[in-house]
C-alpha cells in the first residue's frame, strides 16, 4: 500500500510524520528499506529515524540507518537512548560514530547516563 502511495507522488520526506521515522519506530525493517530505497532524508533533525530505532532496540534498522545517517543529529543522541533503555548492541554499534561526550537534551553525556541507570 505504502509503494503505491509512493508511486503516486506521495511525500517519502513529509515534515509531519516523516515515514521512515514511523517505520523505524515500529520497527518494520521492509518498510525502512523501501524507503531508503526512495531516498528517505535519514539526517531528519526533527525526526531521526535512528534515534526511534536506537530507543526501540530495532538493531537490524539501526544497522541499516548507520550506514547513512549521521549518528548524532543536534541534540537528538540515540547513543543516549540506546545506553538508558539498556540496548546494549546498538551501543556498541553507534558508540563507533559517536561523540560519547556530547550531552543530549538532559545535559548528560552517554557515560554519565549508562552511570545512572546501572550502577
Amino acid at each position: 500500500m505504502v509503494k503505491l502511495f509512493l508511486d503516486m507522488g506521495a511525500n517519502v520526506n513529509d515534515r509531519h510524520r516523516p515515514p521512515l521515522y514511523q517505520a523505524a519506530r515500529r520497527g518494520h525493517i521492509e518498510m525502512v528499506k523501501l524507503l531508503l530505497d526512495m531516498s528517505a532524508d535519514v539526517n531528519d533533525r526533527n525526526y531521526p529515524p535512528l534515534y526511534a530505532a536506537a530507543y526501540r532496540g530495532q538493531m537490524e534498522i539501526a544497522k541499516l540507518l548507520d550506514k547513512g545517517a549521521k549518528v548524532d543529529v543536534g541534540n537528538f543522541l540515540p547513543l543516549h537512548l540506546a545506553v538508558t533503555s539498556g540496548h546494549i548492541e546498538i551501543t556498541k554499534l553507534l558508540s563507533k560514530g559517536s561523540d560519547i561526550n556530547s550531552k543530549g537534551f538532559d545535559s548528560y553525556t552517554s557515560e554519565i547516563n549508562s552511570k545512572s541507570f546501572y550502577y
